[in-house]
């Protein structure tokens, strides 16, 4: 949450060229370029941060997201 008690979103890309998905950042400091695990159907999927958090319009999102799990570590 960010002190305005809105969430801190982040845009998150699964696949170079695949569709960008929005997740809740819950209590982790991300930026652009940050690798992240997120979850997906069927488990959870290594992606990329393509939209930083001070850059989302949370009015546009829906209000259930799912949250991050956590930074991607360098083996993945």
């Amino acid at each position: 949450m960010t002190q305005q008690g809105q969430r801190s979103v982040v845009g998150v890309r699964l696949a170079r060229s695949g569709p960008v998905l929005f997740f809740d950042a819950a209590d982790l400091d991300l930026a652009f370029h940050d690798r992240v695990v997120v979850p997906v159907e069927g488990g959870d999927a290594t992606g990329v941060v393509v939209v930083a958090p001070r850059q989302v319009i949370h009015n546009d999102l829906r209000p259930d997201l799912p949250s991050v799990v956590r930074k991607a570590g360098p083996a993945e």
